[in-house]
């Protein structure tokens, strides 16, 4: 049967929802219409990714409830994807301002936003942006509440995924991969024959997963309010 998470871990469920209204609010945002040039293009690229990671974590979400499993895990690993590549949007460029180089700011930000494979400007990897993330999931957190402590412990004794583990988002992320990819586990195994093996225990654990692509988006949410600081810091750097 699926995961209960309302019965189970009301904690968990409270902090899901509470991501989720935050990526809400944060996707009705838009730039500052009196900036100009490269620094409206970085705020307007900035706000598109809650708003990519909203229709994300709320489609998934649909797809639960209608228990589409298949599909609420590919949106939730295109979810983590995108909590990855904004975190490290925000980084790249607070870096690059931080250094004043201009020259290799603008290089780095035209991969973000105009990069595409096999044209003059390559994209950002997404392995780079996923790499980062797990760096920031791996970071010590002075400010970490006893709650927070709980929650990951609720979460971690529910899904039987190790959130304490260094490589949680690869661990994670890899296996909502296994699902996505057409592979042995994303077919015959996770569709099989009438009379075959009883499989309603990995489809809570990939249930649960799916739900934790959305609780990681705290991470996008918190490098949100750090990439609002750009315009400021891009005027100090270069005035």
């Amino acid at each position: 049967m699926p995961l209960d998470l309302r019965r189970r871990s009301p904690l968990l469920l409270e902090r899901i929802r509470e991501v989720e209204v935050e990526l809400a609010i944060w996707a009705r945002r838009a730039p500052d219409p009196q900036l100009e040039g490269d620094l409206f293009a970085m705020m307007e690229l900035l706000y598109s990714y809650p708003k990519r990671a909203d229709d994300l974590a709320s489609s998934a979400k649909a797809m639960m409830h209608l228990r589409r499993l298949t599909p609420a895990v590919i949106l939730s690993r295109a979810l983590i994807e995108t909590v990855a590549m904004g975190c490290f949007y925000v980084h790249e460029l607070k870096r690059l301002i931080s250094a004043g180089d201009a020259e290799a700011l603008k290089t780095k930000f035209d991969k973000f936003y105009a990069g595409r494979l096999g044209e003059e400007v390559s994209p950002v990897h997404v392995n780079d942006a996923l790499r980062y993330l797990e760096k920031i999931d791996n970071a010590e957190d002075p400010d970490r509440t006893a709650t927070e402590a709980r929650l990951e412990a609720e979460a971690e004794a529910l899904g039987g995924l190790d959130l304490s583990d260094p490589k949680f988002v690869e661990t994670s992320y890899g296996l909502l991969c296994e699902i996505a990819h057409p592979s042995c586990v994303g077919t015959h195994l996770l569709y099989p024959a009438p009379g075959g093996p009883d499989i309603a225990e990995p489809k809570q654990r990939l249930e649960f997963a799916a739900e934790l692509a959305i609780w990681q988006a705290q991470y996008l949410l918190e490098a949100l309010k750090e990439g609002e600081e750009i315009p400021a810091l891009h005027r100090q750097a270069f005035g």
